[in-house]
């Protein structure tokens, strides 16, 4: 749901061709000359916007998504990538109304509900998280990062041999994923210790 960028000003098409290359900094400075050049555009904001969380500067990604909206970027993605600035920030209550913008406008978008799902647990709202991830999983049956998560919450609510499963699910879409194998090593431990028998290796 990548937003097409149609701005044709020379400093954004600068800026754009910096950022794919990888040039962060120069890139910046670039969507800075365009923003200066043209305060309300929305495609310049939305790639600044990007570029920000890119770098782990949420507070500006933030405020340059945010103005985008203002100025009347209403894309599916524009809410998401606010929605994941403003939770890397810690205002869970925005990020969670974001994601609710963005599932309104894409009702079929699994990753604005593990992104939920994610933003609920923070909020040790499990019930909730839970209920967002299997509707990811519902939407998506092969997103990893939804069945590393479910297998997450089932853990803590203790209903270990299902997290087990979600995580060895990930495991085979992804063997490489350290976080599903870690995780299910460590539940596995976890059936172990409560069936009073020796862990099994990490």
């Amino acid at each position: 749901m990548a937003t097409e960028f149609s701005a044709d000003t020379q400093p954004f098409a600068t800026a754009v061709s910096l950022h794919e290359r990888g040039e962060w900094e120069a890139a910046a400075q670039a969507y800075h000359h365009a923003l200066a050049v043209d305060p309300s555009n929305i495609e310049v904001l939305h790639g600044a916007g990007i570029l920000a969380l890119q770098v782990g500067d949420f507070s500006t990604s933030a405020e340059l998504l945010r103005r985008a909206v203002v100025n009347g970027s209403h894309e599916p993605d524009t809410y998401m990538l606010l929605g994941r600035a403003l939770k890397s920030g810690g205002d869970l209550d925005a990020a969670l109304e974001n994601f609710f913008h963005a599932i309104s406008r894409a009702p079929d978008w699994a990753d604005a509900y593990v992104q939920i799902g994610i933003v609920f647990r923070m909020q040790n709202r499990m019930a909730e998280a839970e209920v967002a991830y299997r509707q990811a999983l519902a939407l998506n049956a092969n997103s990893v990062e939804a069945h590393i998560n479910l297998g997450n919450v089932l853990h803590l609510r203790g209903d270990l041999e299902a997290a087990v499963r979600h995580y060895e699910i990930a495991l085979e879409l992804s063997p490489q994923s350290e976080t599903a194998a870690t995780n299910r090593d460590i539940t596995l431990n976890a059936q172990a210790y409560a069936r009073g028998v020796n862990p099994v290796p990490a």
